[in-house]
């Protein structure tokens, strides 16, 4: 991971997250192009409470290479979304440390309770889930995302 760089996302950087993420999932799991506008969606809420909300990038080489973003959904609440690491990263820690940045922050703002909804098939992923001590506790289908069947998965983490 040479010339890894983890940092705050700077204005304009937003949209270009909403890009690497879909094509994260374009690439590794078939995702069609309508699944865009949920990404997009879930990026706007960045802009809803400056303080309380945070979105984290890995740049490498000048191009965003990771991502994670911790949302305020109340007093003590926040919703982890758009984590994920472009595939020559995956295996080397990246997605550890942006998940320690992730929790860190969540930590300082008295989040103390974190949910994210993730799909079953990012095992990567829910392996370090597992690891900072979130649960698994609802799952749903979903058909719209690619042409197959998965399922998504609700997690949750309390201080």
């Amino acid at each position: 991971m040479n010339c890894l760089l983890i940092r705050e996302a700077k204005p304009g950087e937003p949209s270009l997250v909403v890009h690497f993420y879909y094509k994260l999932f374009e690439q590794q799991f078939g995702f069609l192009p309508s699944t865009e506008k949920y990404f997009l969606h879930a990026m706007t809420e960045l802009f809803d409470d400056q303080d309380g909300n945070k979105l984290w990038v890995i740049e490498e080489a000048g191009e965003i290479k990771g991502s994670i973003c911790i949302v305020k959904k109340g007093n003590a609440e926040a919703q982890l979304r758009l984590f994920g690491t472009d595939m020559s990263l995956q295996g080397k820690g990246a997605g550890k440390q942006l998940m320690q940045k992730a929790m860190n922050f969540c930590k300082e703002r008295g989040y103390s309770h974190v949910i994210l909804w993730t799909i079953d098939i990012c095992e990567s992923a829910c392996y370090l889930y597992d690891k900072f001590g979130f649960r698994f506790i609802e799952s749903k289908p979903n058909t719209t995302w690619a042409n197959y069947l998965m399922t998504e998965e609700k997690w949750e983490y309390f201080a």
